[in-house]
């Protein structure tokens, strides 16, 4: 222990790894429904990454869903998406607009 660094109050410091970036394909019917409905893909990036609710979809998909509250928006924000092959991989299949999911009965995309 003696290469470890005191850190805040001399407790020691502890370090974590960074996690590899998050690796999104949008899919061209995921690119449509977001220049339809004027959803960018920072803001799809951002809701896969720290989504408010996150839960199953149909056909084994998963939703990741904004509240309206933020980006300024008056309705819930979905990404309907599908694991990819690597664990940090998203593949989007689609992007919603519609009110925002009750955390205590999760959604059925």
């Amino acid at each position: 222990m003696d290469n470890i660094e005191p850190g805040l109050f001399g407790a020691p410091a502890l370090f974590c790894e960074t996690m590899a970036p998050m690796k999104i394909t949008l899919l061209p019917h995921a690119l449509e429904r977001m220049e339809q409905r004027g959803i960018s893909e920072e803001e799809v990036r951002g809701i896969l990454e720290s989504p408010d609710l996150e839960y199953p979809g149909r056909l084994g998909r998963t939703v990741a869903e904004r509240s309206p509250s933020e980006e300024g928006r008056s309705l819930a924000v979905r990404v309907i998406y599908n694991q990819g092959l690597e664990e940090n991989e998203r593949v989007v299949v689609t992007v919603e607009l519609g009110r925002p999911t009750n955390p205590l009965e999760g959604g059925d995309e």
